[in-house]
Order: C-alpha cells, then structure tokens, then sequence
C-alpha cells in the first residue's frame, strides 16, 4: 500500500511496502528500505543497518510427488517473528510472489529447523523458491533462491489378466498429460521386489508380457517418464502363470438363443493327456470359480467349448476351466468374469 501528499503543486509517493519518504529541505528523503533504515546525522542521510534479521539458511527444495514441494531452512536470526516464503514459476526467474507466512517459534534463537510444504502444484513443473526472517516493521535478505520440479502424475488401477502359460496382459490408467513414455518393471516371485526393466513403451496404458515360464508368479509395476522426469511408481500387482499343459480359458459371452439366453465358453487345449474337462464357476465379483459350482459335470478329452444355460441374467459370474488327468495331474485355467445382461423374452 503507497500514501500520496500533496506537495509544491504535485503528487507525492510518501511511503510503500518496504519504504517510507519524508520531506527534508526541500527533498523527499526514503527513511528506511527493507532492512535498513535511513537517519539525519550532520546535515547527510545514513543508512543505519538493522542486525537480527539475516537470512535464513535455505537447505533444500524437494518435490514430494506430482503436486507437492517441501521446504526446509536453518534460522540464523534473531529478531523473526515469522518468515516470508516467494515463489515463481521457471528455473532462472525472481520469485516475487508471497505464496506463505509462517510464525517463527524460536524468536531469540539460531539454528532451528523449520519447513513448509507447497501443494497443489502443476506436475512437471520447476518452481523457484525464496525466504527471508520478518517482524512486523523489517524483513532481511532473501536467501538465495533454490528450485524444484514436480514429478510427473503417477499411473493408477494396475491389473493383471492371465493370457496363458507365457503371457500376462499389463493395463492401467494415464493420469498424465506430460509423460512421454511408460515404463514397466517386473520381478519373479510372490512379494518379490527385485525389480527389472521389462519393457519401455509410449504414451499407451497396456501392453502384453510374453516368452513367460508356467506355474510362475510375476509381480509388475509402472511409472510414467519422459526426459529428465518420473512419476512413482503404481502398487504393484502379481499374477501367476498357469502350466503349459494347463488349458487357457479364451472368452465367456452372453448370447441369445431361441429359447433364452446362455452363457458360452471356449477355451484351448493344452494337454495331451487329459481325462475330462470341467466348467466352474461363481457368483459375484472377485469369487473363485474352482471353489464354486462345476456346471458342466466331466466333458470328454478334446473339447475345447461349452454352452452353460443354467446361469441368470443380470448376475456377475467369474468362470475357469479343470482339467482332470491322472498322468499330469489337475490343472485350473485362468479366470473371467462377466455381468451377464438381460435376456430378452
């Protein structure tokens, strides 16, 4: 805020944020500026240095996330009574605007540590940040300003979908909108977490593991990158591998028949030493159909669909195929889940 006199005929800027003018012998005169205040001494201004306000010690600037920036500095004054946080937009720009006070606690002392964390920020944004000690009529020197980018936008909604005994389909969610490319890790193994680089794929949301081992858990998680930035990285997610002899369930549909509706599937064969094949399943999202109902009773070697008409319409049902085998032993496939609709009458 500025005051304005009227002097000689003209307007005059008595005083703003940081300065205040008063007239001397026919000039105006600025008394005091930032730290300092000005004083008539012999007829001459002097500038008389106001100590206890040095800047502080400005440790770091460290990017939390996508949209957070956490601050840490050292007090080296004495007379604080809070300290003012600048902030700009930019690796090389002055920050100016006041984007936080925060009360000094430790008014008399040096040396106490202190921060403040910046949210709601852009993701992939350098920020440029300055502080400096207060009270309520002088501020000191700001520090030397430091700077931090914001990561990129994690990825979320990791899911795994077993394709066979070789091949795990990867998706998830783009949440960002400055990432270049995706990266994929994956490690062997239930809660493993030596993690490796599988795969490097563009500004996509899902990709297909292949060249897998059967009867082997994998355990993946993705993060979003682009040249000199990342995002973290999702939860992760593990999936396990059925054995290559055992069949792959390929799809379950709803279909209208003549006389209603039924549910269809048809899976590959994979064995050459099955006894029979069977139909499970369960109702309700998540369940396991091999702890359900086998709906098909024991097919014969070498079928590879079935048609199920006992299951309802408007139901969510997860399905799964056995193999029964005497010389390789039972195998369960893969799962599928699907809301059956409405079935026309």
């Amino acid at each position: 805020m500025a005051w304005w006199i009227r002097d000689a005929g003209t307007w005059k800027e008595r005083n703003g944020p940081d300065t205040n003018w008063i007239r001397d012998a026919g000039a105006w005169k600025r008394m005091n500026s930032g730290w300092t205040i000005w004083v008539r001494d012999a007829g001459l201004w002097k500038r008389e240095l106001q100590t206890g306000y040095e800047a502080p010690t400005f440790v770091a600037a460290t990017a939390l996330d996508d949209s957070q920036i956490k601050l840490d500095w050292n007090d080296q004054s004495t007379k604080e009574t809070k300290w003012e946080i600048r902030r700009c937009t930019g690796t090389s720009c002055t920050p100016t605007t006041l984007v936080h006070t925060t009360t000094s606690t430790t008014t008399a002392t040096t040396g106490t540590a202190y921060s403040w964390t910046d949210t709601g920020l852009a993701e992939d944004t350098t920020y440029r940040y300055a502080i400096r000690s207060c009270d309520s009529t002088f501020c000191g020197n700001d520090t030397a300003p430091k700077n931090a980018t914001t990561e990129l936008t994690a990825p979320t909604g990791l899911t795994l979908t077993v394709l066979s005994g070789t091949s795990i389909k990867v998706d998830w969610t783009d949440n960002s909108t400055a990432n270049t490319n995706y990266e994929i890790q994956r490690c062997t193994g239930a809660s493993c977490v030596s993690w490796s680089l599988v795969q490097t794929v563009a500004d996509v949301a899902t990709w297909t593991d292949t060249g897998l081992s059967g009867s082997t858990t994998y355990r993946y998680r993705v993060r979003a990158t682009k040249a000199g930035n990342t995002s973290a990285y999702t939860s992760p997610a593990q999936a396990t591998t059925p054995s290559a002899t055992a069949p792959v369930l390929d799809s379950v549909t709803w279909n209208t028949v003549a006389l209603g509706c039924q549910n269809d599937l048809a899976w590959t064969d994979n064995s050459s030493a099955e006894d029979n094949y069977q139909v499970w399943r369960s109702t309700g999202t998540g369940t396991d159909p091999f702890a359900g109902t086998n709906v098909s009773g024991n097919l014969a070697a070498n079928t590879v669909t079935y048609s199920d008409t006992t299951a309802a319409a408007s139901t969510t049902y997860v399905w799964g195929i056995r193999k029964k085998s005497v010389s390789e032993g039972d195998e369960d496939s893969n799962t599928i889940e699907l809301a059956n609709g409405l079935c026309p009458t």
